[in-house]
């Protein structure tokens, strides 16, 4: 499982690749891939407050 995903050209999502200096890059992702909708395509379901209680929000 990845910590940092990036949706690619080539219409996956892929992993980011931690950078010998340790810092994530996106800009060359690995060979590691999954199939989903664009970015544009997903719905927020469930927000995730810092304190609090998380709220969902449900498709009418």
């Amino acid at each position: 499982m990845c910590a940092f995903i990036t949706y690619t050209d080539k219409g996956t999502w892929a992993c980011c690749e931690n950078g010998a200096t340790g810092i994530v890059d996106c800009s060359n992702p690995s060979d590691e891939v999954y199939p989903g909708p664009m970015p544009s395509k997903l719905v927020t379901v469930q927000f995730l407050p810092t304190l609090g209680t998380p709220t969902q929000r449900l498709r009418a």
